[in-house]
């Protein structure tokens, strides 16, 4: 049987995931100078699999047969709109690693379930990937 702190660790994760810079760059209008398009790609691909995390845990959530609970406004990730991508690397990179932040307790808090300890440790692989590749790109733009 699943523990309640499984479900509800999962369930914060979920929302943790939904209000993320890097979720809220998918809806806006960054510039996008000429010299940045191929750096604009990779965070395109990171949007795209990030988006995809979201749905893994609803997944795991039906699994351990729960569901995602209500959802408040997320107003911390406002004024992207054209910014560009390199004023927004600082941003993005610190949000990225306060979730890895939460990744890591939450896979401390799920360790007695392996299945869920699985999806939370693959999901926070692709997390720190992610920042390996901000972090280069941050050093990329800065020269």
């Amino acid at each position: 049987m699943t523990s309640q702190t499984t479900i509800r660790t999962i369930d914060d994760l979920l929302a943790r995931e939904g209000c993320t810079l890097m979720q809220r760059l998918g809806e806006s209008s960054t510039y996008i100078p000429h010299d940045a398009i191929a750096e604009a790609e990779a965070v395109e691909r990171m949007i795209a699999e990030e988006t995809q995390h979201g749905a893994h845990l609803v997944e795991l959530l039906t699994e351990l047969r729960a569901t995602p609970g209500p959802r408040g406004v997320c107003t911390m990730s406002g004024n992207l709109h054209y910014n560009t991508l390199h004023a927004l690397l600082p941003r993005l990179i610190a949000d990225k690693r306060e979730l890895i932040g939460a990744y890591e307790q939450a896979l401390a808090a799920v360790a007695n379930e392996p299945h869920a300890a699985g999806v939370v440790s693959q999901l926070l692989a692709d997390h720190r990937r992610h920042l390996t590749a901000l972090e280069e790109l941050e050093q990329k733009t800065a020269r």
